[in-house]
């Protein structure tokens, strides 16, 4: 069995080290640069290259929502009978912001509109997240985990589509799946919306595990790949964030990791690792979310992507530069190996996607 959700996000994961999108292979695959922002040029709109690191992740950002709305519709109707590709990456871009920002205690729209959302290039994947917009006021730090799980399911299923049912690391990795579910599940099981999300990462979990268990000649895969437990009651989960939710919210600022900040930046730049390509002028203002198409995908991009995903990156890009945004924001704000689940508010690696 594979996901080609999982697929996909592995080969994004490769152009990325932490938050930090390796230039390099950014210019390698032009396949991104589609998504790169517009400018006026003579009276005329014309694209541009991403100049920034925020304007490479929007890039990849609009790349990742066309190329899982283009997935073939048979694999969809399996994969994402309840819209959980936009689910997919709205935690994957959380894990991000979380990186970004260090601010466990942040919403991720109040995280978008200050990193990200004067970057936005020519597709815009925010204005398009169809019935799963109430995600929008979600905790980062608990989305990330969310994120960490649904790596951890794709590293599961990606070892057992590479060494077989016999592989040894199996079922290490169905534990690790099994004990991130249970942690996030008794740290969110009041709160509807993050419970509608986990019970669709679970479901996607269980068809992996039931096809495969099917499929297992010698009998063994019952106990080897584990069952995510406890079940999910979801008679009556809602999507509007109650009180229930801020509770657990709270908890996630309670137990923060040592990342936090005590006072979030001013400038959404500093304080980014080094390697983060100089500023622009006020053409990546123009080039921005004003010009971003809404629903409509760019054309046909001007060059070929590589036959392959970029290969693990080295290191982010070369040179310390500073975000050319001008404007104090408006408020505070990827794991092939993970490790010990962590407390609410932990920042997961961004991951490289299942070896």
């Amino acid at each position: 069995m594979d996901n080609e959700a999982c697929k996909l996000f592995r080969m994004v994961n490769a152009n990325f080290n932490k938050e930090i999108v390796d230039v390099e292979k950014f210019k390698q695959f032009t396949e991104f640069h589609l998504y790169c922002p517009y400018e006026k040029v003579g009276g005329k709109r014309q694209r541009r290259d991403c100049n920034n690191n925020y304007e490479r992740i929007n890039a990849i950002g609009g790349y990742l929502r066309v190329k899982l709305n283009g997935i073939k519709h048979d694999i969809k109707d399996r994969e994402n009978n309840d819209n959980q590709y936009i689910e997919y990456m709205l935690i994957w871009l959380s894990n991000i912001l979380l990186h970004i920002s260090k601010d466990h205690k942040s919403i991720l729209e109040t995280s978008y509109k200050t990193y990200l959302e004067k970057h936005m290039g020519n597709y815009n994947y925010w204005n398009v997240l169809g019935n799963k917009q109430y995600l929008k006021v979600s905790n980062i730090s608990y989305m990330s985990q969310f994120y960490k799980l649904f790596d951890q399911i794709c590293n599961t299923i990606n070892e057992y589509n590479t060494n077989g049912a016999k592989s040894p690391n199996l079922g290490k990795l169905s534990t690790e799946c099994s004990k991130t579910y249970t942690k996030i599940y008794n740290e969110i099981n009041k709160c509807g919306p993050y419970i509608k999300l986990l019970s669709n990462l679970k479901t996607t979990y269980d068809n992996f595990r039931t096809a495969v268990i099917s499929a297992d000649k010698t009998k063994t895969l019952n106990k080897v790949i584990q069952e995510l437990k406890p079940e999910i009651k979801i008679d009556a989960i809602t999507r509007e964030f109650s009180e229930e939710c801020k509770k657990v919210h709270s908890n996630a600022e309670k137990n923060s990791l040592k990342d936090q900040p005590k006072d979030p930046p001013k400038d959404p730049q500093k304080g980014q690792p080094k390697g983060t390509p100089k500023g622009t002028s006020q053409g990546t203002q123009q080039g921005g979310s004003q010009g971003a198409s809404k629903d409509t995908p760019p054309g046909k991009p001007p060059g070929k992507p590589p036959g392959k995903p970029p290969g693990k990156p080295q290191g982010g890009s070369t040179g310390t530069s500073k975000d050319p945004s001008k404007g104090t924001p408006q408020g505070p704000q990827k794991g092939t190996s993970p490790g010990t689940p962590q407390k609410p508010g932990g920042s997961p690696p961004i991951n490289k996607g299942p070896q």
